[in-house]
């Protein structure tokens, strides 16, 4: 297969863009013909050092709105948006060393964000304490000893152990599959690929 040349990938993002197609769904069209005008080689760091451009002028947007004392709404669009094009800018992967500065951009940003969401994310960083927000909108926070921390190398064993504690209610087709990976969790073994 033939590499698209830089004008291809110009056009398809913006049609990405003008049908909201990941990972441009929620990005200004005007904010991205700017950035596509800019762009002036396929290099990886140059495409993040463009869309990081923008997600550093919302975030400036944000702290800007955020001293004054703005409104929380305005101030978290400003810093989701800044996080969004920072994500872009990243995008597929933090790759290269602009990549991955973009990605640490996009991580700043959406702790800022995170804040004005409608219900407030609380980032933790103590791998023992699990907050989740239930539909009803309630936190729930479930402590945990020590040696019974949530993680580990078996993503299913993780997921499968959160199911048990908050009781998530799995689809049909996997509740069987997941009923073995909680109770092989519980169990302290490692669990069949009950989430794939």
């Amino acid at each position: 297969m033939a590499k698209k040349t830089l004008d291809e990938i110009k056009q398809e993002v913006l049609r990405r863009t003008e049908k909201r197609i990941n990972p441009f769904g929620h990005v200004r069209r005007e904010d991205v013909e700017g950035i596509l005008k800019s762009l002036v080689s396929l290099d990886r760091d140059h495409w993040a050092e463009q869309w990081s451009k923008v997600g550093l002028t919302y975030e400036a947007k944000g702290d800007e709105l955020a001293a004054k004392g703005g409104d929380a709404r305005r101030i978290g669009e400003a810093y989701y948006s800044a996080y969004d094009y920072c994500r872009i800018g990243r995008y597929p992967c933090a790759s290269t060393p602009g990549k991955k500065q973009a990605y640490q951009h996009s991580l700043r940003m959406f702790r800022k964000a995170a804040k004005f969401f409608g219900v407030p994310l609380e980032i933790g960083e103590k791998p023992a304490l699990l907050a989740v927000v239930r539909d009803d909108g309630q936190s729930e926070r479930r402590h945990r000893n020590e040696g019974d921390a949530i993680g580990g190398e078996d993503e299913d064993r993780v997921r499968a152990e959160i199911g048990h504690l908050v009781g998530l209610k799995p689809r049909p087709e996997r509740r069987a599959r997941l009923g073995s990976a909680a109770m092989c969790a519980r169990a302290g073994d490692r669990s069949p690929r009950a989430w794939r």
